[in-house]
């Protein structure tokens, strides 16, 4: 079975986010991975919004009063090494801008169990090959309304990555459940929606 994963942008939900989050995790097919991505936050407040969404996923997969939960998902933080590091969780997706930042993986291996990246391109891949990545995000496969305008680099894109790569690829951009089982087809190791669309 291929990874589901879980992609935040809060500009893209209606309603309550934690709502929204706490659905998403208690799915049936809940996501293997949820990666908190929110940009547009300062350190501290993003800081607050994972320690709130860190007790949500250890509350959803310790279900209390005998109702049963799905939850299996791990979360991820994205970009914010500092907040992961005093939250204590063990896992961080990085831009792949931040990760040019870093250069040397080796001064953060020490923290983390996982850590992943998002590439663009052939060259992309080369240098995450070289820096030992645990998987890596391909995108983005198809339009998006994340990059509205910006055309999906499409499947052949995702197939080269695969090939290329040491590592699990997941595909990621417009991923729907309509074209998923295409991304998996061209060899992608999961799939990666934004939270908002987890169900479509």
């Amino acid at each position: 079975m291929y990874k589901r994963i879980c992609v935040t942008n809060r500009h893209l939900v209606t309603g309550d986010f934690f709502e929204q989050i706490g659905h998403v995790i208690n799915m049936k097919d809940s996501p293997d991975m949820l990666i908190l991505r929110e940009k547009d936050l300062t350190k501290e407040e993003y800081l607050e919004l994972a320690r709130k969404v860190k007790k949500l996923v250890f509350d959803m997969g310790n279900p209390q009063n005998g109702k049963e939960s799905y939850n299996k998902t791990i979360l991820y933080l994205h970009n914010n090494i500092e907040a992961a590091k005093v939250l204590g969780i063990r896992n961080i997706h990085l831009s792949f801008g931040e990760f040019m930042k870093i250069k040397d993986l080796r001064i953060i291996r020490p923290f983390f169990d996982s850590i992943g990246t998002s590439v663009h391109s052939l060259e992309d891949i080369r240098l995450c090959n070289e820096a030992g990545f645990d998987y890596v995000f391909a995108g983005h496969i198809f339009e998006t309304d994340c990059k509205k305008g910006l055309k999906g680099r499409g499947l052949d894109f995702l197939r080269e990555v695969v090939t290329e790569a040491k590592m699990p690829v997941y595909a990621i951009g417009g991923i729907k459940t309509s074209n998923e089982e295409l991304c998996i087809e061209a060899g992608a190791a999961g799939v990666c929606k934004m939270s908002a669309y987890m169900t479509i």
